[in-house]
């Protein structure tokens, strides 16, 4: 199914994307969590796409920070938001591209940190911030030369913000 596709770490957390898993539809994908007690890894949760939606690539880019989550579905052009409340992982919100502009590959690179959600697409970044509250664009960066694979790949540490562009030198 290709789990460990994607993967990031946070303290007692590990998430891993399966983009490819075909449980519920071809390539729809899954996320799986994982916790750490005492130097042994256990999965916590499998988190399903919230639709069986074919080639959505679900996991295909995963951010975990403490008891948030995000996991990119570019073939949706979706990330969602998974949060950790009394014991379970439920879906908090879907990012998706704002006000209808039009873009390519939105997904297929995720990062988090804090209040703060970065989902990457072809071309561009898009920054989202208040994550317990109101999951508000706050900037979309973006690059006029979509050659450039700008937004190929984000991190996310405090207030510094990297964005791959492995089509430029």
């Amino acid at each position: 199914f290709g789990l460990g596709a994607a993967i990031d770490i946070s303290g007692p957390r590990m998430i891993a994307g399966a983009p490819n898993d075909s449980t519920l539809a071809p390539a729809c994908g899954t996320a799986t969590l994982y916790a750490n007690a005492y130097g042994r890894w256990t999965k916590e949760a499998t988190l399903p796409p919230l639709s069986a939606a074919p080639y959505a690539n679900f996991g295909a880019s995963v951010g975990v920070d403490q008891d948030i989550a995000i996991v990119g579905a570019p073939g949706i052009e979706a990330a969602m938001l998974y949060q950790h409340i009394n014991g379970e992982w439920a879906h908090r919100a879907t990012l998706r591209v704002p006000n209808g502009q039009r873009t390519r590959g939105f997904g297929q690179s995720v990062a988090i940190h804090g209040d703060t959600a970065v989902v990457g697409a072809n071309g561009a970044v898009f920054v989202f911030e208040n994550l317990s509250t109101t999951c508000g664009l706050a900037a979309k960066l973006a690059t006029p030369d979509r050659r450039s694979g700008f937004g190929h790949a984000v991190s996310l540490w405090e207030d510094v913000l990297v964005v791959g562009a492995p089509g430029t030198n």
